[in-house]
């Protein structure tokens, strides 16, 4: 074993994943710790790379997710982002240590955009409380997902069939485009966001497509709902519009739809329990650091839109600090108090704006998408105010008006059909059987995790029973430290379980990512002092318990939910579906 491997064994000997600067033949070596699971390394020399993608072990490593290479001059913040996206990497946020094999000028780069790429996923997180109001939404709206057409039917049946998409978001900068876009109105397809279908209504521009993906709760309470936007009955103007809403919208503003006949499909949201179901049709849209005009820019994206044009796309505050037009229902204001202002570079590249948190997301997001997709689309922002999207081509909306103008085609509505009974009835019976999987797994998973929480509160008794006068060599002595590791393995393969279980790791999520990396921490500790060592397994068997305790309570949310949903659904079929 060479002086590199034996130094980082001994270093980072309880390390689950090592981040390591230059390529070399210590990956053998260090994967014989059996405490390591990835490995993520960087390098710079291409060639260096192209060998090792030749060594039959290496090319195994990489299929099995436990290697990682990058090129080192090509990790940018969005392959930062990827990365800790993926098999469970924000539990090491508090790990992450770039090793040197070699010295680079690129090493303090990388370390530059994993800290953001961490910051960036923090910030995008739900609460506890919103994952559980997604649950709550997501089985609510399943049967109306299920008795409506399904996404794939409709990416299938509404190919593009203009040059070009026009994305109309809710910013300041909005209003001075819409005389523009009542000219061509019939040239191009407009994908109206929420808050900007009142706004349209308003100015006579009837979109194609109207957006929603709020849950209208913020920690867990209800806030300003966008139903607001659909507790309207705009009569023939709605004729031939589709909504297209989420999953995750609340089951209110489905309910507003359906008062006024419009046409609406729901999409699946992308995440572990909603796939579990296997309903791949009707999915699936990535809501993860998505706004609702990001939502639509993807769609236009999946119906093979080559040219796609962004209008009210702000990003940031106008002028006068206010975030929305005054059309806009919600106020003009709604989004200034929420979070701390942050400049950016404004819109043609000349000076700053303030933007926000939130707003630096959707962002992001569109400059990931752009560059994912700039070999076969287009991407212009209209805008003319606000934060630069780069990598988006920023034009006049006049000037790309003006060619919209001269194309020969007129676009023509398209109806989406219903479902028949019969794949109503397969598919809510389907849902029911998964249903009571999933109830019968939460079950058994609670019961063994009260027996480990059991196991824990023992351990904590015979700590705190421990005579007052012993010393700390004396009562660390008397405590059975061969029972402490049982239970530490124990624990561990609990949370393996736990990590691996489809069915939880939506409730879980944002809990687990704020935690685990905390208990990560403590484990990769190597203070080579007999004592303290024991004192950390302590630690860290003993606070499992609250930790264990919220998992316990997020499962039984989950589960209460199922078992409500599962008798709705057996309703509902009973009644034939009426």
């Amino acid at each position: 074993m060479n002086t590199f491997s034996k130094n980082t064994q001994n270093l980072y000997k309880n390390h689950p994943v090592l981040f390591i600067y230059g390529l070399g033949n210590y990956i053998k070596n260090l994967f014989q710790n059996e405490k390591l699971k990835y490995l993520v390394i960087f390098e710079e020399d291409k060639n260096t790379i192209d060998n090792f993608f030749q060594q039959a072990y290496i090319t195994s490593l990489l299929k099995e997710n436990k290697l990682f290479i990058f090129n080192a001059k090509e990790f940018d913040f969005n392959k930062a982002k990827d990365l800790f996206l993926q098999q469970n990497f924000m539990f090491y946020s508090k790990i992450v240590q770039i090793i040197e094999f070699k010295k680079s000028y690129l090493i303090q780069t990388i370390e530059n955009n994993i800290h953001r790429a961490i910051e960036s996923i923090l910030n995008g997180l739900q609460s506890s409380q919103e994952c559980e109001v997604y649950i709550e939404h997501f089985c609510k709206n399943l049967p109306k997902i299920l008795s409506h057409s399904s996404t794939q039917n409709f990416l299938n049946t509404h190919k593009a069939k203009q040059k070009y998409a026009i994305i109309v978001a809710s910013g300041p900068s909005l209003i001075k485009q819409l005389p523009l876009l009542k000219k061509i109105q019939n040239k191009v397809n407009i994908f109206c966001a929420d808050g900007s279908y009142t706004i349209l209504h308003k100015y006579g521009i009837k979109p194609d497509y109207v957006f929603c993906i709020e849950k209208d709760t913020i920690n867990g309470k209800e806030k300003i709902g966008s139903w607001n936007f659909f507790d309207n009955n705009f009569g023939e103007f709605d004729k031939n519009i589709l909504f297209i809403f989420t999953d995750t919208v609340h089951p209110k503003t489905i309910k507003l739809l359906e008062n006024n006949n419009r046409n609406y499909i729901i999409t699946l949201s992308i995440n572990p329990l909603s796939t579990s179901f296997e309903f791949h049709d009707f999915g699936y849209c990535d809501l993860s650091f998505n706004s609702v005009a990001n939502l639509a820019y993807n769609f236009a994206i999946s119906l093979e839109y080559k040219n796609i044009i962004l209008i009210g796309q702000d990003l940031a505050f106008g002028k006068d600090g206010n975030s929305h037009p005054k059309e806009f229902l919600h106020g003009t204001d709604s989004d200034s108090s929420c979070y701390e202002h942050i400049k950016t570079i404004a819109y043609g590249g000349k000076g700053k704006v303030f933007t926000q948190a939130a707003w630096l997301l959707y962002k992001e997001k569109y400059e990931y998408d752009i560059n994912l997709n700039k070999h076969i689309i287009k991407t212009y922002n209209a805008t003319e105010g606000g934060a630069r999207i780069e990598g988006a081509i920023e034009k006049p909306f006049q000037e790309l008006c003006d060619k919209i103008i001269k194309e020969n085609t007129i676009k023509q509505a398209q109806i989406l059909p219903l479902p028949d009974k019969h794949s109503i009835y397969t598919n809510l019976k389907k849902a029911l059987n998964h249903f009571k999987i999933i109830s019968q797994t939460s079950k058994n998973f609670l019961d063994d995790s009260k027996k480990i929480i059991k196991k824990i509160q023992n351990i904590s008794l015979q700590i705190n029973s421990l005579p007052k006068n012993l010393s700390l060599e004396e009562s660390l002595k008397s405590i059975d430290f061969n029972q402490i590791n049982i239970l530490q393995k124990e624990i561990k393969l609990y949370k393996e379980k736990l990590y691996q279980n489809k069915y939880f790791s939506t409730i879980l999520l944002s809990y687990m990512y704020a935690n685990e990396c905390n208990f990560i921490h403590l484990e990769c500790l190597d203070i080579n002092i007999p004592e303290k060592t024991k004192i950390n397994q302590l630690t860290y068997i003993v606070n499992h318990e609250r930790h264990i305790k919220e998992i316990v309570n997020l499962i039984e949310k989950q589960h209460s939910i199922i078992i409500q949903t599962t008798a709705d659904i057996q309703e509902l079929i009973s009644k034939d579906f009426s």
